[in-house]
C-alpha cells in the first residue's frame, strides 16, 4: 500500500513553470521541427546515410535536455518518436538501401532509457515501500541478463534487455512524477489523440496506395505475416514496424479518447478504428474488448451511455472504410477464425510452440536468459525466434529465479494501480489501467511487456499508479489544512 510522505509540504505537487503555463505540448511540437530541421541538411547535400547516425544521437540531445528542464514534455517527445522512427527509417532505407540492423531504430530506446535517471533524481522516493514492486522487477530482469551474457553472448542479451528494461523505467519514471500528474495527464492525452490520427490516416492512405518504401521494406525485411505487398492486399503497419506494435499503440490511443470530451476525439476515431482494424492483430482486438469491458464495468451509467454513443457513431463512420470487398473479405476471414479454430494455421503453430516452450521451461529453471528469443536471435545469427506467449515465454527466457519476481513485482503494482483506481475517482486514472490491463491480456498470444507494446502497458500503469499518489496526497493535504494550518491542495482531476 502506499504511504504518502509525512512532511506536509511533501503533499504539495510540484508547481513548475511548465505544467502553470500548459505548454508541454508545444515544446514537444517545437522540438520535433527542430529536430526535422538540424536533418535538412543531410537530406539537402544527398548524404541520406548519416541520419542512420545522426537521428539517434540529435534526438538523445534533445531528449535530454527535456528531461532536465521540461520533463512533461519529455514524456510526449518520448512517444512521437515511438510513433514516428520505424516510418523514417524506411524512407532512408528506401533512399540508400537496405540496413538490418539498422542504428536509427534505436533513436526511440536511446531517449527513453533516459527515463532511468529517475533512479537518482527521486533516489529519496525509492525508499518508499510503493516502488518496492519495481526493485523486484529490475532484479528479475537483472538476472535474466547475467544468463543471457553467459549463454548467449553480451551483445545479443543486451539488444534484448534494452526491449524489456526500457518500458519498466519508463514507467517508474512516470509513477516518481506524480507531483506533475495534471500536467502529465494532458500531455499525454493530447500526444495519442493527435497519434491517432497522424497514424490512422497514414494506416488508409496505406492500404489503398503502399507507399514505395513500405513496399520495399516489406520485401527486403521478408515479414511474410504482413501479407503481399500490393494494396488492398497487405496489413498496415502504418508508421510502425509491425501490425502488431501499431495495434497495440492504436489500442491505447482509441480507449484515451473516451476521456475527452470535445468533437476531436470523434474525429480522431474514423481513422484511428479504421487502422485498428486493418492491422488484422486479433490479440490487440482481444486487449480492447479487456479494456472496454473493464470501463463499461467501472462506468457509471452516464458514462456507459457515453461509450455506447461513440462505439455505435465510430462505426458508422469507419463503415465506408471497411465495406471495401477486399478490405471486408480479409476482415471477415480474420474474425471467422476465432470460431473455426481446427483451420487457423496460427493458432495452430502457436499451439506447437506453447508444448516446446512449456517443456522447455519445465526443464530449464535456471532459464535460457536474455537474448534467446525473439528479435535478439536475429541479430545474433540473422534469424528471430518467435514468442507467441509471453506466458509461456517468459520463463523460459527469464528463469524461475528471474520470473518469480518480475511478474510479483508485476502483479504488486497491478494491485495499487486498482486500489487508486477506487480511491482517486479519475477517469483517466480507469483508462489508463484498463490500457495496462489489456496489454496484459495480450500475453497469452505474443510478449506484450517488451518493446513499444510493453513501452505502451508500463507507461499507463506507471500513469495510473501517479493518479493515485496524486489523489491521496491532494486528499491529505486537504485533511491537514482542515485540521490545522491550511495546506497547498493540487487542482482538481479533470
Amino acid at each position: 500500500m502506499y504511504h504518502a510522505p509525512h512532511a506536509l509540504e511533501d503533499y504539495a505537487p510540484a508547481a513548475t513553470p511548465e505544467q502553470a503555463s500548459g505548454r508541454p505540448v508545444l515544446i514537444v511540437a517545437g522540438s520535433l521541427l527542430l529536430l526535422t530541421g538540424l536533418l535538412v541538411l543531410p537530406l539537402w547535400s544527398g548524404s541520406v546515410a548519416v541520419l542512420r547516425y545522426a537521428v539517434p544521437v540529435l534526438a538523445l540531445v534533445q531528449g535530454a535536455v527535456l528531461y532536465r528542464w521540461y520533463p512533461v514534455a519529455f514524456v510526449g517527445y518520448a512517444w512521437w518518436l515511438w510513433f514516428l522512427t520505424p516510418f523514417l527509417r524506411r524512407v532512408v532505407d528506401y533512399q540508400v538501401g537496405w540496413q538490418d540492423p539498422n542504428y536509427l531504430m534505436l533513436t526511440p530506446f536511446a531517449v527513453s532509457i533516459l527515463a532511468a535517471l529517475s533512479l537518482v533524481r527521486y533516489r529519496h522516493q525509492m525508499r518508499e515501500r510503493a516502488n518496492y514492486p519495481f526493485v523486484l522487477v529490475l532484479c528479475g530482469l537483472a538476472y535474466a541478463y547475467g544468463i543471457g551474457v553467459l549463454k548467449e553472448g553480451p551483445y545479443a542479451a543486451s539488444y534484448d534487455l534494452l526491449q524489456w528494461i526500457v518500458p519498466v523505467f519508463f514507467g517508474l519514471h512516470l509513477a516518481l512524477s506524480w507531483r506533475d500528474y495534471p500536467a502529465l495527464r494532458r500531455c499525454v492525452q493530447r500526444t495519442f489523440l493527435w497519434g491517432v490520427v497522424l497514424m490512422g490516416v497514414y494506416a488508409v492512405i496505406q492500404i489503398n496506395v503502399l507507399p514505395a518504401w513500405d513496399a520495399y521494406w516489406i520485401v527486403q525485411s521478408e515479414i511474410g505475416s504482413v501479407g503481399p505487398a500490393k494494396p488492398l492486399a497487405v496489413r498496415i503497419f502504418s508508421t510502425m514496424n509491425s501490425p502488431m506494435p501499431y495495434a497495440a499503440t492504436a489500442m491505447a490511443g482509441l480507449l484515451l479518447l473516451f476521456t475527452l470530451r470535445t468533437g476531436t476525439h470523434l474525429l480522431a476515431a474514423v481513422p484511428g478504428y479504421a487502422g485498428f482494424l486493418l492491422s488484422l492483430v486479433r490479440s490487440a482486438w482481444g486487449g480492447w474488448l479487456v479494456g472496454l469491458g473493464m470501463l463499461a464495468l467501472w462506468a457509471s451509467g452516464r458514462m456507459r451511455m457515453r461509450l455506447v454513443g461513440i462505439l455505435l457513431l465510430g462505426t458508422l463512420l469507419v463503415a465506408p472504410v471497411v465495406t471495401v470487398p477486399e478490405i471486408s473479405a480479409a476482415l471477415g476471414k480474420r474474425f471467422g477464425t476465432f470460431t473455426n479454430l481446427e483451420e487457423d494455421l496460427s493458432f495452430n503453430a502457436r499451439m506447437t510452440l506453447y508444448r516446446k516452450a512449456t517443456l522447455a521451461a519445465l526443464t530449464n529453471p535456471v532459464g535460457r536468459g536474455l537474448g534467446s528469443a525473439g528479435t535478439a536471435q536475429k541479430v545474433k545469427q540473422g534469424q528471430a525466434q518467435p514468442t507467441d506467449s509471453g506466458l509461456i515465454f517468459m520463463p523460459a527466457q527469464l528463469g524461475w529465479l528471474g520470473v518469480l519476481p518480475y511478474l510479483a513485482g508485476l502483479v504488486l503494482l497491478v494491485q495499487l494501480a486498482w486500489r487508486g483506481r477506487r480511491y482517486s475517482r479519475d477517469v483517466f486514472a480507469d483508462v489508463s489501467l484498463a490500457i495496462a490491463l489489456g496489454i496484459l491480456a495480450q500475453l497469452l498470444f505474443s510478449n506484450s511487456l517488451t518493446g513499444v507494446s510493453g513501452v505502451v502497458g508500463w507507461c499507463f500503469l506507471g500513469l495510473s499508479i501517479a493518479s493515485y499518489r496524486y489523489h491521496s496526497a491532494a486528499d491529505a493535504a486537504a485533511e491537514s489544512g482542515e485540521q490545522g494550518e491550511a495546506a497547498p491542495r493540487p487542482s482538481p482531476a479533470a
